[in-house]
């Protein structure tokens, strides 16, 4: 099973690759840095699914309390731009930066790195997928 995870962000989305039992970082998406469209950011995500011959897409979606937030319908609106044969799977967020940190202070990442690789946050949403 292929799963490309998203943690998406309106500065910046971050992308991981989960095979298996094995989930890595891919890449962030600068939007605003950039200026990246969103339709650009969109198509960078379809190239990265097809390319890696992804079976899932597991979006992360910030619940509190069970219940959806202002940011959760950002991102179904977002996520209702990518293509429908896509097979998309939603998945509590809620305090995945959190773990995804602590896992990443307990593999040695630099405090640096932790600080601006929003792909840690994507590789936590893989995981919780996959539990």
């Amino acid at each position: 099973m292929r799963i490309l995870g998203i943690d998406y962000g309106t500065k910046n989305i971050g992308i991981a690759l989960g095979v298996g039992d094995i989930v890595t970082p891919l890449c962030v998406i600068e939007t605003r840095a950039n200026h990246i469209l969103e339709e650009d950011a969109i198509k960078k995500i379809i190239k990265l699914a097809d390319e890696e011959h992804v079976d899932i897409i597991a979006i992360g979606l910030p619940l509190v309390g069970g219940k959806e937030t202002n940011v959760s319908k950002e991102i179904r609106r977002f996520v209702g731009l990518l293509p429908r044969h896509l097979v998309l799977k939603f998945v509590d967020e809620s305090m995945s930066s959190k773990v995804s940190v602590a896992n990443a202070i307990g593999g040695g990442v630099s405090k640096k790195r932790r600080r601006t690789d929003h792909a840690l946050s994507a590789c936590e949403i893989i995981r919780r997928l996959a539990l």
